[in-house]
């Protein structure tokens, strides 16, 4: 779980620093990992089950919590620590919800998606994630927030499915890293790759990955 750097970190357990403070108290990181990837992964699979809502910080929080409400006692809470993960450094507490505001505006102003024509969803969704993840709300499960919340997006607005299992890990990775910095090429080109294909054509050609 030590995938991020904090400092004096009231999520983990005193003895293993490495561990998020859990509901069965599991100490062992590989099983909690395991666990995690269980019971997240039943109700990332459920769509039609996500927390309905208007896109707001509230609702975000909302995702958030029903994804890992039976690990976390925080599941839905902003986290009180600072963060970073490499040399990517997440927003300050007390500027995340400021922030968050401040995207939600744009989506507002896209009316979440519907505005946007199928041909050039991947452009905003690049970039709603992108401002996502550096904002960085939770201690944990960012990741998996996000492509939930944008997934909601997308179907309640196009009717549409964002295939996610299309694209490697890393890949998604280096987006982010580049979005922190403003560079958007990628993660367009990622979210390019995972719309239905009569929405964008060539897509393996254009981004050049193998899945």
């Amino acid at each position: 779980m030590s995938k991020y750097e904090t400092h004096n970190d009231p999520y983990t357990y005193k003895d293993k620093p490495d561990v998020l403070i859990n509901k069965f108290n599991i100490k062992n990181k590989e099983e909690l990992d395991d666990l995690e990837q269980a019971l997240v992964s039943t109700r990332m699979s459920d769509i039609d089950k996500y927390p309905k809502g208007n896109y707001d910080f509230k609702h975000y929080r909302k995702i958030h919590k029903h994804l890992f409400e039976e690990l976390y006692d925080w599941a839905g809470e902003v986290r009180q620590v600072t963060t970073q993960k490499g040399t990517t450094i997440f927003a300050h507490p007390r500027f995340i919800e400021p922030a968050y505001n401040d995207l939600y505006k744009q989506m507002k102003k896209d009316n979440f998606l519907k505005n946007i024509k199928k041909e050039d969803l991947h452009k905003p969704l690049a970039f709603y994630h992108g401002e996502i993840n550096i904002i960085h709300l939770f201690r944990e499960g960012n990741g998996r927030t996000t492509r939930a919340f944008l997934s909601l997006m997308a179907k309640e607005s196009h009717n549409i499915e964002l295939d996610y299992l299309k694209i490697k890990k890393e890949h998604l990775i280096i987006g982010s890293i580049n979005s922190s910095g403003g560079d958007y090429d990628l993660m367009e080109k990622l979210y390019k790759h995972i719309l239905p294909k009569n929405i964008e054509k060539k897509i393996e050609k254009d981004v050049g990955f193998d899945r």
